[in-house]
């Protein structure tokens, strides 16, 4: 694609698809382009049309107000932290906001983060000799929606008081990270990232994990609803890592009416374990 005669920096035809692929990360392609597509037809003439690119100058999210990277807590405290609201400038695009680890500190990710995604919480709540008296590094991410390079990465640290103890000596423990694969309707499915002893969890698991669904009032009325009722169908038979579920509930009936927001299934670990987040997954 060519505009006077030369390549467009901004745009480029791709002849697989059929497509024409617009992207930049160059502060000078902020402006107007006007790119030319040329082709024949049967009959062998010239067509030209004028395809006009708007570039705008965007930037990455700010918070309303300063966001916090620095946390000290004792072991047994619990820390709740929620993210400022975020602004797009000029309003070009939706904001988004998630915690990850940080860059080089990867192994010191803290183990009792937990991330509420939709209210943008971060809870903090070591409740464990292995934690006590170490350092612990994570970021958050603000980010435009449609973009993957216009973010900023804010790196927080989480100090825990309390004397230290060698896991490495007095300790054999392997730590174990969950995820919700899905859930669809009534069923859904959790994945451990290690091989678990599933007679274990099977004896333990309502001991392990918290499991409710919320409604779209709950931002309101902070109601947590119970399944009328909650049944592992399958404790890792293939991997002794994925375990499924059935839900049943006592008003279906009530669940998904507004289509425009959306009731909730969420796990957690309840307190004494540690863990890494609050898994909200969508009804409908």
């Amino acid at each position: 694609m060519n505009i006077d005669g030369k390549p467009s920096p901004v745009a480029k035809y791709d002849n697989a698809t059929n497509s024409i692929l617009i992207h930049t990360d160059e502060d000078s392609a902020v402006g107007s382009h006007q790119v030319v597509l040329r082709d024949c037809n049967a009959l062998e003439r010239l067509l030209e049309l004028n395809l006009y690119i708007n570039i705008t100058d965007q930037s990455y999210p700010v918070p309303v107000t300063d966001i916090k990277t620095s946390f000290n807590l004792n072991n047994g405290d619990t820390l709740s932290y929620r993210i400022p609201k975020l602004v797009s400038p000029g309003n070009i695009d939706t904001p988004e906001v998630y915690v990850t680890t940080m860059t080089a500190q990867e192994d010191k990710y803290p183990p009792f983060l937990s991330y509420m995604n939709n209210t943008q919480t971060i809870v903090l709540f070591p409740n464990s000799t292995q934690v006590s008296g170490r350092t612990f590094y994570f970021s958050i991410i603000v980010k435009q929606m449609h973009s993957d390079s216009v973010l900023y990465p804010y790196y927080c640290t989480v100090k825990v008081g309390g004397p230290i103890i060698d896991t490495n000596y007095t300790i054999n423990y392997t730590l174990v990270n969950y995820t919700v694969n899905w859930i669809d309707s009534k069923y859904g499915s959790i994945k451990f990232n290690h091989p678990m002893n599933m007679t274990w969890l099977k004896a333990n698991f309502n001991s392990v994990f918290r499991y409710y669904w919320t409604n779209v009032d709950f931002k309101v009325n902070k109601v947590e609803q119970k399944f009328k009722d909650f049944e592992i169908t399958n404790w890792g038979a293939k991997d002794n890592m994925t375990v499924n579920f059935t839900m049943t509930f006592s008003k279906p009936y009530d669940i998904g009416l507004l289509t425009n927001k959306h009731d909730n299934v969420v796990f957690q670990l309840k307190r004494g374990w540690q863990g890494n987040e609050a898994w909200y997954c969508q009804l409908f």
